[in-house]
């Protein structure tokens, strides 16, 4: 809820003006947002797959434990927000590194 208080011009009086929106809605939609991002979480990291999301510009959003075992990376190799790391260790250890550097 948000409160202001309006001092009207030329005027010793004010006037208190209330406005309030109802947003269970919203929270809801986080809350349910939270609980899908966590049951997701739980699958890529219990999957046997060794799992790197990447965005466009080649930086990591998600890799997973197993990915890190697999390809023998150190444990802040694949952060979040690294790029160069994993791509250089995973071609070294990769036999199409080309295809995984170049999309």
């Amino acid at each position: 809820m948000n409160v202001n208080w309006i001092k009207l011009p030329d005027s010793d009086v004010g006037e208190v003006l209330i406005v309030g929106s109802d947003i269970t809605g919203k929270k809801r939609a986080e809350d349910e947002l939270r609980s899908k991002t966590a049951l997701l979480e739980a699958q890529m990291q219990a999957t046997i797959d060794g799992i790197l999301v990447v965005d466009e510009q080649a930086s990591v959003l998600f890799r997973n434990q197993r990915f890190v075992e697999i390809f023998d990376l150190r444990r802040s190799c694949g952060t979040t927000g690294q790029t160069t790391c994993c791509y250089d260790m995973y071609s070294a250890r990769s036999t199409i590194p080309s295809g995984f550097c170049n999309g």
